[in-house]
């Protein structure tokens, strides 16, 4: 069975997946416990923003 999304539909589960990462980054922002990119709290920090900052400018391009 082949199933096709139209653009916007598509547009909408990107958008979805961006905000629960978005939501998942964010936590870690905060969690002093998060070793996702360093053991260095002030490095994971900043990397986490880095990422967080590049998911929020490419969800920009679908909700704009």
């Amino acid at each position: 069975m082949k199933v096709e999304l139209d653009d916007d539909l598509l547009d909408f589960c990107i958008v979805q997946s961006l905000n629960e990462s978005l939501e998942c980054l964010e936590r870690d922002l905060e969690d002093p416990d998060s070793c996702i990119f360093s053991t260095d709290f002030d490095d994971e920090k900043s990397e986490i923003q880095a990422y967080i900052n590049a998911f929020k400018l490419v969800r920009g391009w679908y909700v704009a």
